[in-house]
């Protein structure tokens, strides 16, 4: 970890932009953006940035959810999403 925080930078937290999609119940990812910030970290675990899921169509919904997390908790993202190959 100490190797990896060395190639981040002296970032203080990141912030994580999701467009995602439902369909049948399932939820998929359409979109991740991902951008280390440097300043005062205030934790947003969770904030839908859509009042509502939107229709994309009869069966699919969609939605933007942002998160600030910590970047200890964006490295175990990160390494969630390349163990996963998301």
């Amino acid at each position: 970890m100490k190797q990896l925080m060395q190639q981040i930078g002296n970032y203080t937290y990141f912030e994580v932009i999701e467009i995602f999609g439902m369909r049948n119940g399932q939820i998929f990812n359409i979109f991740i953006l991902i951008v280390f910030q440097d300043g005062d970290f205030i934790e947003i675990k969770e904030k839908y940035l859509t009042r509502k899921l939107q229709k994309l169509d009869k069966f699919t919904k969609w939605g933007i959810l942002k998160r600030i997390l910590s970047i200890e908790d964006g490295i175990d993202i990160y390494r969630k999403l390349i163990k996963e190959k998301v």
